[in-house]
């Protein structure tokens, strides 16, 4: 029984992980669906090893023409070595970080038992919650934010009530560099600042200064990249603006519903929405003296809804993760018996069967069909050559995936965006979609011009390469 209640916190951890893992990983070389965003990470991390050049800026954004932080490729080019090159190195870099930073906050915290507790269950939200599972099964930028920022939070919180040298720094470093993976993250930022700017006196200049400077080593490759170019990006930024917003994505309604549609994925979400900000605000309110920590995450998050809500720009699946970790931070704070029964309520609805049965289903086409299709493909085909694809799933025609995944199997490929006259021959890669030469069009065919089929690969019967070269006028 001693033992037991020495060693509860571990065995509820590798519970916790054995639950997280198989939720990522069961069934994921059939249910793996590659395609596009992690393409282009590995696509980048391919060329950085050709060129031996580092990249200076990370992914675009979706909403304002402007890059992240290049330090998140340079987060993924050991697993991409390790793993020479395949997907999977996505999904265990995003594995390796979130279970380093929950046995290591626990680790961490061991003389915290009360901290512990609430990191248990911020984990166990984090490995059900179905957001995060499909983020997990198909890996890109913001997928790695929640562990830093959870960091961040958790030091800031801790910081409040005693100051330290060492918490400050984990506390900058751990916000600038979830900023910089992904700006997403912009509401919970802000509302971390304004809470330090209205709620802190001690210590909040140095705060500020260490943020900044923290943001600035982060963000250095950006920094070189915008000296190199006349500050390019921030030029952009104002002559070109925000991606144009649907007035009815931007409402009031509609941003109540994505943000708790996203962050809670389950039915009467407006309603349940409602209640636990209610429930929140009378719990700090009500129980402020005894529950500090809940009142501290019940501030910042209310701010962060309030400022998502200001800003401009429609809520997608992927902007929520800032304000899903503050309020995993709240439930996980909550006293001990409503915590339980909404742990248990959660669970209850998340792990459903026909839940898991869509995470596990088999994808059109696994990475070990489309590997052995480009192997055939680049056997035969010898001379430099462009890749292109027509899918009948998403409207973008570059295919980095298919690009990577030709590199690695032999061919000479060529970016047609960058050298148009570099390779006579292009690979229109036909993923679960047909193609007719003359007239299927797209950009990349249009700058290509005119060609004749001189080779069709049928690798499966919705995964196919047409080799297509350019007619002498």
């Amino acid at each position: 029984m001693k033992m037991w209640k020495r060693n509860w916190v571990w065995v509820v951890a590798v519970l916790l992980v054995g639950l997280f893992g198989w939720l990522r990983f069961n069934n994921i070389r059939t249910s793996l669906f590659y395609f596009n965003d992690m393409g282009r990470d590995l696509l980048v991390l391919q060329d950085w090893i050709e060129t031996g050049k580092p990249p200076l800026l990370g992914p675009q954004t979706s909403s304002l023409p402007i890059n992240q932080s290049a330090i998140y490729f340079y987060l993924l080019m050991p697993g991409f070595l390790l793993f020479k090159g395949s997907p999977m190195a996505l999904l265990y870099t995003n594995a390796f970080i979130y279970i380093s930073f929950f046995l290591g906050g626990l680790w961490l915290l061991r003389e915290n038992r009360k901290m512990q507790a609430v990191l248990l269950a911020v984990f166990l939200l984090v490995a059900i919650s179905p957001q995060y599972i499909i983020q997990s099964r198909f890996v890109w930028n913001p997928s790695f934010t929640t562990p830093l920022l959870a960091t961040a939070l958790i030091s800031f919180y801790l910081l409040n009530q005693k100051f330290s040298q060492k918490l400050m720094i984990v506390f900058v470093s751990s916000l600038a560099i979830a900023i910089s993976f992904s700006y997403s993250m912009a509401p919970a930022f802000i509302g971390i600042f304004l809470f330090l700017i209205i709620f802190w006196k001690a210590n909040r200049l140095k705060a500020i200064l260490a943020e900044i400077l923290a943001l600035i080593v982060v963000n250095f490759p950006t920094l070189v990249f915008e000296l190199k170019h006349k500050f390019l990006l921030t030029s952009s930024l104002f002559t070109r603006g925000v991606t144009p917003q649907q007035a009815e994505n931007i409402s009031m309604t509609a941003k109540f519903n994505s943000l708790f549609g996203y962050g809670l994925a389950i039915n009467g979400r407006t309603l349940i929405g409602i209640i636990l900000i209610l429930t929140t605000m009378l719990l700090w309110y009500g129980r402020k003296k005894e529950n500090s920590a809940l009142s501290f995450f019940a501030k910042l998050l209310l701010l962060t809804v309030v400022i998502t809500f200001i800003v401009p720009l429609t809520i997608h699946s992927h902007y929520i993760f800032g304000f899903t970790t503050l309020l995993f931070l709240c439930i996980a704070t909550l006293p001990r018996w409503p915590k339980i029964f909404i742990l248990l309520i959660l669970s209850f609805l998340y792990l459903t069967p026909v839940r898991l049965t869509a995470y596990f289903k088999p994808a059109i086409r696994t990475y070990e069909q489309m590997r052995e299709c480009f192997a055939t493909v680049c056997k035969e085909i010898k001379d430099p050559i462009f890749e292109s694809v027509q899918a009948g799933f998403h409207p973008y025609h570059n295919g980095p995936e298919h690009r990577v995944m030709m590199k690695q199997a032999g061919c000479q490929v060529k970016y047609i965006e960058n050298e148009p006259s570099s390779a006579s021959l292009m690979a229109v890669v036909l993923d679960s979609s047909t193609f007719e030469n003359g007239k299927t069009a797209y950009n990349e065919l249009t700058m290509f011009g005119k060609a004749k089929e001189v080779k069709r690969f049928n690798c499966q019967e919705n995964f196919g390469v047409v080799i297509l070269e350019k007619s002498v006028e």
